[in-house]
């Protein structure tokens, strides 16, 4: 039986959703970062688990400080050194790799080629590209290093693994343009663990534990960064101050949910709530509990991934606002099969105007609501979606 390492950066539920049904057919252990302060998937094996599934945190002396350039960069070095001594000990025929920081993403391949280890790069994100904008936003010289010297790395890591993984059609032309031939470029479109998102009543016990059960909510859940305009939730809670039954509810730790903390206490905005990232066991019912999911991407990264965030909400059966590019593929599912309403996440006007839209009139709710579990339900089926994974393994 071959054995898999599937190495999955964040976390995410879905892409251990895959390792868990690709164990039915390969021994597999997935690792991924424990480290990293940001919503994760069931990580912890299950009794219903296989014996062929495994999964292991690497785990450093301390969490990964994003506030500092260069110590998380002298962390992520030390990360992919500890993620080869957890290669080197499972001894795999392929591995899997992806949202990995690009120096121990380089590390991993190197060692893989050494070791004659199949390398597959997944490349959900377009790393090089979103550092580079986000840092040039603080330091334009040191943003316009990074996004050489990062480009350098993801077009080598490309060049020279076995396969690399693309999540959108868009990128299939920037990877030929890195000089990888196209018969080791696949499309796989990422997707969401359908199962770990099943649909739940609004009057659960999350919701009266926060007390929204006769709330109208709208809700934001997970990493939220400055890029995803946390203005907005700032003029949605002024839009919707006098009416006391609506609620904004940001679930979220990271830079954006902090700056809206201070701004939340400086204008006394009451209707607004921070909170910190919830039980794995709980994120269901507490989708569940929104009635307008929001995704918002800023439009200088947006042809850098498919947001997941956008994909977990379609299984939820709830109304979704999505501002992004309507190049990205999320906007391209949201106006084809209506299950969102689409804006430019620039503007102030169009966004609450969806939400306006959304909280007076329930027809629309359901509709978009039905339309995007109907699309999970479709497209999300872990067993299909796998069978993609076992032609490239």
């Amino acid at each position: 039986m071959k054995k898999i390492l599937i190495h999955d950066y964040a976390g995410h539920p879905f892409q251990i959703d895959l390792s868990r049904e690709l164990s039915k057919k390969y021994q597999v252990l997935h690792c991924y970062n424990g480290s990293n302060n940001t919503p994760q998937g069931r990580t912890k094996k299950t009794k219903e688990d296989l014996d062929t599934f495994n999964i292991s945190p690497i785990v450093l002396s301390k969490k990964i400080d994003k506030s500092s350039f260069l110590k998380r960069w002298f962390q992520e070095i030390q990360y992919g050194i500890e993620l080869i001594k957890k290669v080197n000990h499972y001894k795999p025929d392929i591995i899997i790799s992806t949202n990995t920081p690009l120096d121990a993403q380089f590390l991993l391949l190197i060692y893989s080629k050494i070791n004659n280890i199949n390398h597959v790069f997944w490349l959900q994100d377009m790393i090089a590209f979103t550092a580079s904008v986000i840092i040039k936003k603080k330091n334009l010289l040191l943003g316009k290093l990074v996004g050489i010297y990062f480009s350098f790395l993801e077009r080598i890591i490309a060049r020279f693994s076995n396969f690399t993984i693309v999540t959108m059609e868009s990128h299939i032309k920037i990877v030929e343009n890195w000089k990888v031939k196209r018969e080791k470029i696949i499309l796989i479109n990422n997707w969401a663990a359908l199962d770990d998102y099943p649909v739940k009543r609004k009057d659960n016990n999350w919701a009266k534990r926060n007390y929204y059960d006769n709330k109208f909510v709208f809700m934001w859940t997970g990493s939220m960064g400055l890029k995803h305009s946390p203005e907005h939730f700032i003029d949605l809670s002024k839009h919707f101050k006098s009416i006391k039954d609506v609620k904004i509810v940001v679930v979220s730790e990271s830079d954006g949910a902090q700056w809206l903390k201070k701004q939340k206490q400086k204008l006394s905005l009451n209707n607004l709530d921070i909170l910190p990232y919830q039980d794995f066991n709980d994120v269901a019912n507490m989708m569940a509990t929104a009635d307008c999911l929001i995704c918002l991407v800023g439009n200088d990264v947006a042809g850098a991934h498919i947001p997941s965030k956008f994909l977990s909400y379609m299984c939820a059966n709830r109304s979704i606002i999505l501002g992004i590019k309507e190049s990205n593929f999320a906007a391209v599912i949201a106006q084809k099969y209506q299950c969102a309403l689409l804006c430019n996440p620039e503007s102030k006007e169009e966004f609450i105007e969806h939400a306006n839209n959304i909280f007076v009139n329930e027809n629309l709710r359901n509709k978009l609501a039905n339309s995007a579990r109907k699309y999970a339900e479709d497209n999300f089926l872990i067993s299909k979606i796998a069978k993609k994974f076992e032609i490239v393994l």
